[in-house]
């Protein structure tokens, strides 16, 4: 029946919105980012296998956690364009 699958997508697209500010995270990317702590408490919302974080929370807290990145990002970016030339 075409209208049940209709109002199956809407339950959907609904679920989606109430989660789009928030990042799905496992177990092992909790424990990699040291936020075990978090676990039971509001910030993060268990969710199936996994949990649900803000996604301005998860930035800050990836910030943290892996300082470097961005610059790691950066010099590899560069080093592929001076190796295209």
């Amino acid at each position: 029946d075409p209208s049940t699958a209709g109002g199956a997508n809407e339950g959907l697209v609904q679920t989606e919105t109430i989660y789009e500010d928030y990042k799905f995270l496992t177990r092992a990317e909790i424990d990699q980012l040291g936020i075990q702590n978090l676990v039971g408490t509001p910030l993060l919302r268990g969710y199936m296998h996994g949990f649900f974080i803000h996604v301005g929370l998860y930035n800050r807290i990836r910030a943290v956690a892996k300082p470097f990145e961005y610059n790691e990002y950066r010099t590899q970016k560069i080093k592929e364009r001076m190796e295209e030339k």
